[in-house]
């Protein structure tokens, strides 16, 4: 539906879904019919086309020139279909690629991150005083930047008044106190489930900027090739002439 801008494919499915053994009888319907599927199909499957007669014009201009229908449509909107030629808006391709290379390694950050969130059996959490960050359960503490070390405060060290673990005094009093409450395994539960939908929320939002941004890097990449085949097929009609 979305690639073809059309509810069509839900309701003709519907329809043969809840009649199964009843065709169309009247031939002109019944072509109507099989003309707007096809249309549909041509939509979602190759590229954008708001007639029948739109999509033939543009499947003849493609095989005049050499070129696949779902190369022309992934160039998406960097191609003009009414005028049948790639626009002037195009990115470098040069530029797209090294743009790329930050987008993507953001989004691999990005995507580490929430992943971590939403696997982590630990509440990730800050102080007012200062925001230290830091991941708390009901039987360890330990600071976001020593993860991966062993340096973590459990119940045990919470005599020790000087700080461990890299907290301060201050900040494992705090501690300390939070591991005495008898409501800390409740709170635990409530955090690590609200964390683990942030996280998942966060990891849904990346996927979606990495299947965006790849849309776009193959538009440009698509335009790019159109634009040097026609230029190359203009040259060759040009030698031969």
């Amino acid at each position: 539906m979305l690639r073809s801008g059309s509810t069509f494919a839900l309701r003709h499915r519907l329809w043969r879904l809840t009649r199964p053994e009843k065709s169309i009888d009247d031939d002109d319907i019944r072509k109507a019919v099989k003309e707007r599927a096809d249309l549909i199909a041509f939509r979602a499957l190759l590229m954008r086309a708001d007639t029948m007669g739109e999509a033939k014009r543009i499947m003849a201009w493609a095989n005049v020139h050499g070129i696949d229908v779902g190369t022309v449509g992934d160039c998406r909107r960097y191609f003009h279909r009414h005028d049948l030629k790639v626009k002037d808006s195009v990115p470098r391709l040069a530029k797209t690629k090294l743009l790329s290379v930050a987008v993507y390694y953001l989004l691999a950050v990005v995507t580490l991150i929430s992943a971590d969130l939403a696997l982590q059996s630990r509440v990730l959490l800050s102080f007012k005083d200062d925001h230290t960050m830091f991941y708390l359960s009901t039987k360890s503490a330990q600071l976001f930047r020593e993860q991966g070390n062993i340096a973590v405060l459990v119940p045990a060290d919470c005599p020790k008044t000087n700080g461990w673990a890299g907290f301060n005094s201050v900040h494992t009093a705090v501690i300390c106190l939070a591991f005495k409450s008898a409501g800390l395994p409740e709170q635990i539960d409530d955090g690590l489930r609200a964390q683990r939908w942030l996280g998942m929320s966060i990891l849904i939002c990346a996927l979606l900027g990495f299947f965006k941004w790849s849309r776009r890097v193959l538009a440009v990449r698509s335009a790019h090739f159109v634009r040097v085949w026609l230029a190359q097929q203009h040259d060759a009609a040009a030698a031969d002439a």
